[in-house]
């Protein structure tokens, strides 16, 4: 008999395992997302690299609307988690990259943390 293998994290999984820590990272985690103005910092205007500035959003009023849901009040814009704010601010980025940006700057705060 073979032993038990772990599971291995799936997609969902590890992508809702993102969310959870960057959502609880988010008053660190904000200053590397936007700047005072509300505009995508440089970071995450590189996960679109195709886009003309003009292309980007501009975050006016964001509000946390509970269970990780977020909103814009002045766009209209919403969605689910922290992911799903950065492909927004993003203009559109592959998801799997925009993961990958808050995997790696997860990993930085975790590093300076230490």
């Amino acid at each position: 008999m073979k032993p038990l293998e772990k599971e291995p994290l799936t997609s969902a999984r590890h992508e809702a395992r993102i969310d959870r820590l960057a959502l609880s990272e988010m008053p660190t985690l904000w200053e590397r997302l936007v700047d005072t103005y509300g505009r995508p910092m440089s970071v995450v205007r590189d996960l679109s690299p195709e886009r003309d500035i003009r292309d980007f959003p501009r975050l006016s009023q964001l509000k946390w609307v509970g269970g990780g849901r977020w909103a814009d009040l002045g766009s209209g814009a919403q969605g689910d988690g922290v992911i799903a704010l950065v492909v927004w601010l993003s203009a559109g980025a592959p998801r799997e990259r925009c993961v990958e940006f808050l995997e790696q700057a997860l990993a930085e705060l975790d590093a300076n943390a230490a």
